[in-house]
């Protein structure tokens, strides 16, 4: 069975890079491999989880959306009334701040 649950910590793994991205006596993020590649930062772990979340969501009948501009020309979700109308029957905190890890039990 694929894995869908990851630690924090697995998720912030980086790759063992080969060289560090640097510039100008800065170090940035990410790094290189051994063929000079540029590699982002924390997908050693991250990047196939999300692979993985993403072929479930399939598996279960969810298309996928392109989170791109496009999404900022849709209406806010939920509406200012919508919201209202949660945190007037006890929803406790806005929806979006209801989905942080640090909300999480």
């Amino acid at each position: 069975m694929t894995q869908l649950i990851y630690s924090e910590a697995e998720l912030a793994r980086d790759h063992a890079f080969a060289s560090a991205h640097e510039v100008g006596g800065y170090r940035l993020h990410g790094g290189f491999d051994a063929a000079g590649e540029y590699v982002s930062p924390r997908l050693a772990v991250r990047g196939p989880a999300v692979a993985a979340w993403q072929a479930r969501l399939r598996e279960d009948g969810w298309e996928l959306i392109d989170a791109d501009a496009k999404l900022l020309t849709t209406p806010p979700y939920p509406t200012f009334g919508q919201q209202k109308l949660l945190l007037r029957h006890g929803f406790q905190q806005t929806l979006w701040n209801s989905t942080s890890p640090a909300a999480m039990p």
